[in-house]
């Protein structure tokens, strides 16, 4: 038996809620990820300015250098 077009309208409309639902829930987990990486970073520059109030060597350059790669930014402890 044939669907009638309101039918097939409802299923459509029952398909894209279900990927809308599936999208949501990809973004919230992103966002869950993101916000886990911010707090990450900024330990992470936190220990750096802790580092440098130590003795400058060869080994903190490496490692500002490596940060700065990581995040993309040239400013940091440079």
């Amino acid at each position: 038996m044939e669907q009638s077009p309101q039918d097939h309208a409802l299923e459509a409309v029952r398909s894209l809620a279900d990927r809308l639902t599936a999208v949501e829930e990809t973004l919230r987990t992103a966002m869950d990820h993101r916000a886990r990486v911010e707090v990450n970073l900024r330990e992470a520059e936190e220990l750096l300015v802790r580092c440098s109030e130590l003795e400058w060597s060869d080994a903190h350059d490496d490692l500002f250098g490596e940060v700065n790669r990581f995040t993309g930014r040239r400013d940091l402890y440079t």
